[in-house]
């Protein structure tokens, strides 16, 4: 047994074992990281301490030196990896955690689908949004596919930092937290599910996510927006028209369905909304999207009179699949088109640059409607309790008014009436006026 500074070059002159069947270099800047070398000249990293400081010691193997077993970016174990690693194996064992109890567990222990499956089934009892739940199995599924079907605890902080960085890499940052996250959750869903918990701790408390830098973009040049938006389809023209008009989120806007409108009191009820306290509720409307919606039933009644009609759906669009529904449903002719509708796949409009031929934003996004909104209503004098109801925005716990307060539909409503005026004024423009028969082409889903 020696000490010695390991490095490549010492690790390299180290003498092969003779009388015994392997030799312990261990080093002299991070006391219990060792190496330990076979006869065959086989180099095996490891990392000796004691369990919160007591009892013997226990010894945790690290990698094979030129190999790159355990690790998620393909890069081989070397001296500089393997010590980094000592430090982190040390630290655990002297935290109490015993790494090798933590190996044997991972054996049998639920994996990252089974977490991810558990999760999910839990999101839908809690009533999450559909979009919500999309969004956490595409992404980890993408990104995670490696690890799905391993016992989740073999999924390391070291692990999931190369991963964060490897997106981060591709000018992804948000993907990168959400992954994050998305990990988090399903290791606290296991371990809550545990009577014991999970072994270890969660690998996302080792990961530095990037800081959360608020988007304020809003749109500027109202008149030359609103100038943009008469261009569009009318389906399309009225859902940009219609989420500037209320704030509203991307995925709410776009499946906004006639049986939660109550034209006739000026209502729309949200059943399964995204932030806020995710409970549904009652939006009530500017007279302007009350007339535009008379308006868009009417015109998607002779728009979509050839596919069976609009199916129920405010911004109805033709998927581009054709008909995953029957062609001779809903009681259409036999010979009317072949075509499924559905809501409106994607909000953006994105047109080709004749530059660059390739494809660019057309339209601000939804939510940059949802930011003017949001801006004007300030500006116009409308109270920060009302903007966050309208806007479906959850209160801070320190902020004690809110749970005094309860604002009526009239009130809002006059508030929601106040911010249309103001935003119709900066666009220089008018609400349309309903137009019977008129007559266009569906415009076809955007994926």
């Amino acid at each position: 047994m020696a000490t010695i500074k390991l490095t490549e070059k010492s690790l390299e002159k180290f003498p092969l074992p003779v009388d015994v069947a392997q030799a312990y270099a261990w080093d002299t800047e991070v006391t219990g990281f060792g190496a330990v070398i076979g006869k065959t000249g086989v180099i095996t990293f490891v990392a000796r301490g004691r369990v919160a400081g007591k009892g013997e010691r226990t010894k945790v193997k690290i990698g094979i030196a030129g190999r790159a077993d355990g690790r998620t970016d393909n890069r081989v174990w070397n001296v500089g990896l393997a010590r980094q690693a000592a430090k982190e194996i040390l630290g655990s064992l002297a935290a109490g955690e015993n790494p090798n109890a933590e190996k044997r567990a991972r054996l049998d222990g639920p994996t990252l689908r089974d977490g991810l499956e558990l999760h999910v089934s839990n999101m839908r009892a809690d009533n999450c949004s559909q979009s919500s739940i999309d969004t956490i199995t595409s992404e980890v599924e993408a990104r995670l596919g490696r690890w799905l079907d391993r016992p989740l605890v073999e999924l390391r902080g070291s692990d999931l930092r190369a991963i964060h960085a490897k997106i981060t890499a591709e000018g992804k940052k948000h993907l990168a937290n959400r992954i994050v996250r998305h990990v988090s959750a399903v290791w606290n869903t296991l371990d809550n599910a545990s009577d014991d918990g999970l072994p270890g701790k969660n690998p996302a408390r080792k990961v530095k996510r990037h800081a959360y830098v608020p988007r304020r973009k809003v749109i500027e040049d109202l008149p030359a927006w609103y100038a943009k938006v008469q261009t569009l389809s009318p389906v399309r023209r009225d859902l940009q028209l219609f989420a500037l008009c209320t704030g509203m989120r991307d995925h709410a806007a776009c499946h906004v369905r006639w049986e939660h409108v109550d034209l006739d009191r000026g209502l729309l009820f949200v059943p399964r909304p995204k932030g806020g306290e995710k409970r549904a509720f009652t939006l009530p409307l500017a007279p302007g999207v009350v007339r535009m919606l008379r308006a868009r039933r009417e015109e998607n009644g002779i728009l979509f009179a050839p596919y069976g009609g609009d199916h129920g759906w405010a911004f109805p669009s033709l998927s581009r699949k054709g008909a995953e529904v029957g062609s001779r449903t809903h009681g259409r002719d036999e010979s009317a088109p072949i075509a499924t509708v559905i809501p409106v796949a994607e909000s953006k409009e994105r047109r080709r640059d004749p530059a660059t031929g390739k494809m660019a934003l057309y339209l601000p996004g939804l939510h940059t409607l949802r930011r003017t909104f949001l801006t004007v209503a300030t500006e116009i004098g409308i109270s920060e309790l009302d903007r966050h109801v309208l806007a479906n925005h959850a209160f801070g716990t320190a902020n004690v008014n809110a749970t005094y307060i309860a604002q009526s539909l009239d009130h809002l409503a006059g508030c929601a009436a106040r911010i249309e005026a103001a935003l119709w004024d900066r666009m220089g423009a008018k609400p349309r006026a309903p137009t019977k028969g008129r007559r266009s082409r569906p415009g076809r889903a955007r994926r």
